[in-house]
């Protein structure tokens, strides 16, 4: 839609012949950290090992060094010097192992990782393919374990329901918006709301306030646009020529924003205008806004740093009904990705193939046959595909 334009769709296999995924069923939390131990000191190379709490990152470094394994911790709650200290050991190879949450990933391309460990089950089946497919990148072969009790079912749900939103929370995050917004527009950080937490809940566990502007935006009332300037410089440059003004596809908005802000008169004079203001006074996106003074002779334009750019919608009829149906529909989505991830561990079927199933692509295998190594190391499953 930015792009006023159509788009070809590409679409490709997720199927990737170097990882050897599987899963493995324990009967404690405790034999799983044993488990860990004996992977991360039998399997070569460097490897993820994948936790659900930041303290539980720390102990099962500490406890793999104590065996041995070089191993690091990484979360959001380490310092940001020890954080990047941390990741530059593993990429560097200092480290072997990182223990890590999921803050650990995004953006980090370590092609040589050789083994992905999930301790538990992830949030979604999304999210693991996309943190499991973090091993292999150089195309070696790598294996992607997943670790599973029968009361992580429980422990996934309790993990969903932390991630959800309650309509007191969401309240939180529209006056957060509201807060920063100049009129109906805001170009903020949202990591700057502060959101309450429920009921026997800690601050770090708190939703990300992004989840918050999704089903706000959803629930209809507002709407997201790409990353803004949070302001604009104008200076002034060469004598303007009035023909070409006045014959500007912007002449009249440049009127209007003359009229409104106190724009310079003298050559090589600046003036800063916030984005978010302009906007809701002009009545335009700040993407015109942008046109327009990329567009106006004369005058030079210098944006600012960019930051998440949201509209304010007029609530409309009911907004409280609407965003409860909102949140129990998240609700719903939530449970289902659980239930999805526990099948997916529990299952019998090829992993590739569930994986690409669920992903709405599918494996392409260039032979007739292939042989998969099932989940169940004893056993084989021989599969004819269509080349």
């Amino acid at each position: 839609k930015a792009f006023r334009r159509e788009l070809d769709v590409v679409r490709t296999s997720s199927f990737r012949p170097n990882l050897t995924y599987s899963a493995e069923k324990l009967e404690a939390r405790e034999d799983k950290i044993r488990r860990i131990v004996e992977l991360c000191k039998s399997l070569p190379g460097s490897g993820i090992v994948y936790v659900s709490a930041r303290r539980e990152a720390e102990d099962l470094a500490k406890l793999l060094n104590r065996n041995g394994v070089r191993a690091v911790p990484y979360h959001a709650g380490l310092e940001r010097g020890e954080r990047n200290a941390n990741q530059d050991a593993f990429m560097t190879g200092r480290a072997r192992v990182v223990v890590a949450t999921v803050a650990f990933g995004m953006g980090v391309d370590k092609p040589d990782v050789r083994f992905i460990i999930h301790r538990s089950p992830a949030t979604s089946l999304e999210a693991y393919a996309q943190e499991s497919g973090r091993a292999g990148r150089d195309g070696q072969p790598s294996r992607c374990v997943l670790l599973y009790t029968s009361s992580d079912r429980a422990a996934q749900t309790r993990l969903a329901n932390r991630d959800s939103m309650t309509i007191e929370q969401l309240r939180d995050v529209y006056r957060g918006i509201q807060a920063n917004a100049r009129g109906t527009w805001a170009i903020f950080d949202p990591s700057r709301i502060q959101i309450t937490p429920k009921a026997n809940q800690d601050d770090d566990e708190v939703p990300d306030p992004r989840i918050g502007i999704g089903l706000l935006e959803q629930g209809g009332l507002l709407e997201r646009h790409a990353n803004a300037p949070v302001q604009w410089t104008l200076r002034r440059g060469a004598e303007i020529d009035s023909t070409a003004v006045a014959t500007s596809d912007f002449a009249e908005l440049w009127q209007a924003l003359a009229a409104w802000a106190p724009l310079p008169t003298q050559l090589g004079e600046e003036f800063t205008i916030e984005t978010a203001a302009a906007c809701s006074e002009l009545g335009v996106a700040p993407e015109i806004l942008a046109f327009m003074l990329d567009d106006r002779a004369g005058w030079e334009a210098t944006p600012g740093p960019r930051l998440p750019c949201l509209r304010l919608l007029p609530p409309g009829d009911n907004p409280a009904v609407r965003l409860q149906r909102v949140v129990n529909a998240a609700e719903r989505r939530s449970q289902r990705r659980v239930a999805q991830m526990v099948a997916y561990a529990e299952g019998t079927r090829c992993r590739h193939q569930e994986l690409a199933a669920y992903l709405g692509g599918c494996v392409h295998f260039f032979v007739g046959c292939f042989w998969l190594r099932h989940t169940h190391p004893a056993n084989l499953v021989l599969m004819t595909l269509p080349e």
